[in-house]
């Protein structure tokens, strides 16, 4: 006995709807009426539309990883202000006999020496804060630090850098949600395709149905030992589920993409 494959990908999904549609003009045009014109050109509208919505998923990610790669340089940048910060408070204190007192200002330790950071938005925190206790410092008539411009720079263009990460990341969440919507579609059509063709290919033989029913695009497996001209189609199931849930099998798709993007650190999935 055959069944109808299962589809994994969306090359797969949009080839066997793009092929179906083809199939179908050309039938129709010599005469043999499968499926309807209308079936036709809902196949065609929406290839069309998936098309759009993919290369605006994939404009979106190239967006995020351009936001993603400023605003490391951006923060790297912000890290050599951040240490000659640093570095002045800590000569201050030791070798210019500072007042311990200018500690509190810059929320060191006794030491004056702290942990750098590693992720993006703690150097950025960090920043502010240094540059707040400068300010305070100098409002306490101490000397200001040496690059106190240079840092409130670069801790703007990094603050805007991560704005543009997270802009970047929405939309491009947006869109694969936009897509996976999509894909709810193309799940529906495929299973009105396979219903259409079932009932035109009804009075033909099994084997004949298969071939014709190949011709449009549906894939077959062998689902045991029977003979080869047992029933050809599976039953229609359920819809499909998203990632994590139970695959669908038969003649449906199979799972649908993962959810994107993690931490602000600016990882994408995908």
């Amino acid at each position: 006995m055959s069944s109808v494959k299962a589809l994994n990908s969306d090359r797969e999904r949009l080839a066997i709807l793009q092929t179906a549609a083809d199939t179908g003009a050309k039938d129709r045009a010599a005469g043999r009426n499968y499926i309807e014109q209308a079936t036709i050109d809902g196949l065609l509208a929406f290839v069309a539309e998936f098309e759009a919505a993919t290369e605006q998923v994939n404009q979106r990610k190239a967006a995020y990883h351009r936001a993603v790669m400023e605003a490391k340089q951006r923060t790297s940048e912000l890290a050599t202000q951040v240490r000659g910060l640093c570095s002045f408070v800590r000569w201050q204190v030791r070798c210019q006999k500072a007042n311990s007192e200018l500690l509190t200002y810059y929320q060191f330790p006794v030491s004056a020496s702290i942990r750098y950071p590693t992720r993006r938005g703690e150097w950025i925190a960090l920043a502010g804060q240094l540059l707040q206790g400068d300010a305070a410092a100098v409002e306490a008539g101490y000397p200001g630090a040496d690059n106190r411009e240079l840092l409130q720079t670069s801790y703007e263009a990094a603050v805007a850098a991560e704005d543009a990460v997270e802009t970047a990341t929405q939309e491009l969440v947006a869109a694969r949600q936009a897509r996976k919507e999509l894909r709810q579609e193309a799940y529906r059509l495929y299973r009105g395709l396979l219903s259409e063709l079932r009932h035109t290919l009804r009075e033909l033989d099994p084997v004949d149905r298969r071939e014709i029913m190949r011709t449009y695009g549906v894939r077959f497996r062998s689902s045991g030992a029977g003979q080869p001209n047992s029933v050809d189609v599976a039953t229609p199931e359920s819809a499909p589920v998203e990632s994590g849930s139970a695959p669908v099998t038969g003649t449906g798709f199979q799972t649908l993409e993962a959810a994107a993007l993690v931490n602000g650190n600016g990882v994408v999935a995908g």
